[in-house]
């Protein structure tokens, strides 16, 4: 398994938006006030449907009942170590949940638990099939009050990391704290940056490590299967994008 990664670093590319002429005038507040931003609009903004990536999220509105997780980790960097690109080498023992509901005719096949993902054995061998080299997964055992379980369910981590954001084709939010400025994130429009490798089918930004991109080729093998619970977004507006 991968060990654990740093905590996301700035991309270089911030020194120069935070000299941005357009940020002049930008002032400190005190700490009981909110912080000052500006977003910078960009000057050559992305087109929809310009990137051959698509950005992966979780659409789910079945309500899930109580849920305990019975062996979790006490570790204090636990939940900042594991996940988001990090793997699972904190987990040693296969993660136990109870869910105080019976379970349901269908469970979605992705959601988010933390900083990772719990996904069906269906949407995980399909990534497989498409790219396996940055999958890391953990089976889990997942118990509802019935007594039935989740067959083949597991703990799900893209560690393939890559600096995919284009910020001189993005709008940028800055912010002011301290007296020092910093690139707090992203607003729309959000463009992608050219020649990614086109034999990537899934990976995470390197610094908005939230962020799960797909190959439309990928997420329309998924959308093929009927998976629940997942959607498809255009990364420059985050609207939807269905196969």
């Amino acid at each position: 398994m991968t060990e654990p990664v740093n905590q996301p670093q700035s991309p270089p590319e911030f020194e120069t938006i935070l000299q941005d002429p357009r940020l002049e005038g930008l002032k400190d507040a005190p700490d009981w006030m909110p912080r000052e931003r500006r977003v910078l609009p960009p000057a050559n903004p992305p087109v929809v449907g310009e990137s051959p990536f698509v950005l992966l999220r979780e659409w789910n509105e079945e309500k899930f009942g109580r849920i305990t997780w019975l062996n979790k980790p006490t570790a204090f960097a636990f939940s900042l170590d594991t996940g988001q690109g990090q793997g699972f080498r904190l987990i040693t023992d296969t993660p136990q949940f109870r869910e105080n509901k019976k379970k349901p005719a269908r469970r979605a096949d992705a959601w988010r638990n933390l900083s990772w993902l719990i996904v069906s054995p269906a949407f995980a061998d399909i990534v497989a099939q498409f790219d396996s080299a940055p999958i890391e997964t953990l089976p889990i055992d997942w118990e509802f009050s019935d007594g039935r379980k989740l067959d083949g369910y597991r703990f799900f981590d893209v560690t393939r990391l890559i600096p995919a954001y284009d910020y001189q084709r993005s709008a940028v939010r800055v912010e002011i704290q301290g007296g020092k400025k910093f690139v707090a994130g992203l607003e729309h429009p959000r463009a992608v940056k050219p020649g990614i490798d086109p034999r990537f089918h899934i990976f995470r930004d390197a610094w908005r490590r939230e962020d799960i991109f797909m190959s439309r080729a990928l997420a329309r093998a998924l959308t093929a299967a009927n998976l629940q619970g997942i959607r498809f977004e255009d990364p420059v507006s985050i609207g939807s994008v269905d196969f």
